[in-house]
């Protein structure tokens, strides 16, 4: 618009302007638009202090759902835990058990305030000398639940085993014994899951499996495994995984080996059904969701130490012969017992050096079959040969002692196997591999025999009748190294 003292009839073309007038700079602005530019100007501080008064109101993400683990029974604490995870090899959240505070059949794991994202699942164990911890898988896509649901069994739940085995041939079911030194073998899903060392003490240490298995099957270390988990009283078994019950195809099977299983062993039982099925299965922890509590089945059993009273207490550890040490409390915890075939009497070959000593965590090289094989023997001098059963004989190289440097001693080996224990050659057999006796099986002197089996009661706590009576069948069938 435009203010004109006097009445305008021309067009704005016929009028004439002061050239920088505002008038004209309006109309040129109006015809030529294109031509002017804003000018852009800072704000100034008071305009910028008024913005930043604002409030910026963020949408979070609703955090309010859960995933629960339930484990059978309640017991001590130990150093195990349980872990979830949004990303792979990053623990989101880690949690020890709880008992539940109104059942009393069962503990609990919560992970609370979550949101909606599937995490995955796993048991998370500490090493003993490193800051690093194993994560072994329990599931992966595990939904959270809206806090308020609570379930009479959560769809994750994980059961604490006890693994105890048979002391004689006849797996009498109330003659079973505490595992004292050896290797407890999880396999689940046809695959194994974990490899444990057990100690003197009767307690389970992991060994890095995935490290091991990622080597190279020619590398030496493939048989050389060490055990690097804290030590724990249990073993804690997958039962039910995302409300499926981990049973059949999708089952836990457990093998007990007084020695460590060879890496082509390990894969002959993941590959081979056959192999496989020969374990002892885990199907029957089944029971749980039945009756909370374990029935006295054919594998898996409540513990029950009134059984084991009748037991010599040297088969035994610390934890069973001596139960004010708090094993008592899983009588009646729900803690399960798995019952594992002893198989203790592996072929192989116990060693001593020049000095009659156990040639212990020695390196020796074995030559079989025209190849050669770099090894250590265990903390017994036990060297296994099952790989080698079907060749008629081995060689061995081994130092003098711990102190040389050369493989200069040379032992040729006959493979066989234990002849019965009922014979004279099966007896001194089993003499010599523990280091009672020196003669050999075609010289066997009766007064010689009788000495060493009287001596070998002595040092293994036995009635000293220097004869094979129940006591000491038993206590061969649970030690040998065949």
């Amino acid at each position: 618009m435009a203010l004109s003292l006097s009445p305008q009839n021309r067009s704005v073309e016929q009028l004439h302007l002061p050239v920088m007038s505002g008038l004209q700079q309006r109309i040129d602005r109006v015809q030529n638009p294109t031509s002017y530019s804003r000018i852009k100007t800072r704000p100034t501080l008071r305009h910028q202090e008024v913005q930043s008064t604002i409030p910026v109101m963020a949408i979070e993400k609703r955090a309010d759902n859960k995933i629960v683990v339930e484990f059978a029974g309640q017991w001590p604490n130990n150093a195990a835990s349980i872990s979830i995870s949004k990303l792979k090899g990053l623990n989101e959240k880690t949690k020890k058990i709880q008992k539940d505070s109104k059942l009393t059949h069962r503990s609990l794991v919560e992970f609370s305030d979550l949101d909606t994202t599937p995490r995955s699942l796993y048991l998370t164990i500490p090493k003993t000398h490193s800051a690093k911890e194993f994560n072994f898988l329990l599931g992966e896509g595990i939904s959270p639940v809206k806090k308020e649901i609570e379930m009479g069994e959560w769809d994750n739940v994980l059961v604490p085993v006890r693994p105890l085995i048979y002391v004689s041939e006849k797996k009498e079911k109330k003659q079973l014994a505490d595992v004292i030194k050896g290797y407890i073998y999880i396999f689940w899903k046809q695959r194994l899951w974990r490899e444990v060392f057990v100690d003197k003490n009767s307690t389970f240490s992991d060994i890095d499996l995935e490290y091991y298995r990622n080597l190279p099957e020619e590398h030496v270390n493939k048989n050389l495994r060490k055990a690097e988990g804290y030590p724990l009283p249990h073993l804690w078994l997958p039962y039910k995984i995302a409300g499926e019950a981990q049973t059949a195809d999708k089952g836990v099977a457990l093998l007990y080996s007084r020695a460590a299983l060879p890496w082509n062993v390990i894969k002959n039982i993941e590959t081979d059904y056959d192999s496989y099925k020969t374990l002892i299965s885990a199907d029957e922890l089944k029971s749980y969701s039945v009756n909370q509590s374990f029935d006295n089945q054919n594998n898996i059993v409540a513990i029950d130490l009134q059984e084991f009273s009748s037991l010599n207490k040297n088969k035994l550890s610390d934890a069973l012969s001596a139960p004010s040490q708090g094993y008592l409390n899983q009588q009646n915890n729900k803690t399960a017992v798995i019952r594992l075939t002893n198989n203790s009497g592996r072929l192989g070959i116990i060693l001593r050096d020049q000095f009659d000593q156990r040639y212990a965590n020695m390196d020796y090289i074995l030559e079989a079959d025209g190849k050669t094989y770099e090894r250590i023997t265990d903390d017994l001098g036990f060297i296994p040969l099952d790989e080698f059963s079907e060749l008629e004989s081995v060689f061995i190289n081994m130092k003098a002692n711990e102190y040389d440097t050369d493989f200069s001693n040379r032992l040729f080996v006959e493979l066989g196997t234990l002849q019965s224990l009922e014979g004279e050659i099966g007896l001194n057999q089993r003499l010599k591999n523990h280091d009672f006796m020196i003669a050999e099986h075609g010289n066997i002197d009766e007064s010689l025999q009788k000495n060493a089996l009287k001596n070998m009661q002595y040092h293994c706590g036995l009635s000293m009748s220097a004869t094979r009576n129940e006591e000491t069948i038993n206590w061969f069938d649970c030690h040998d190294a065949e």
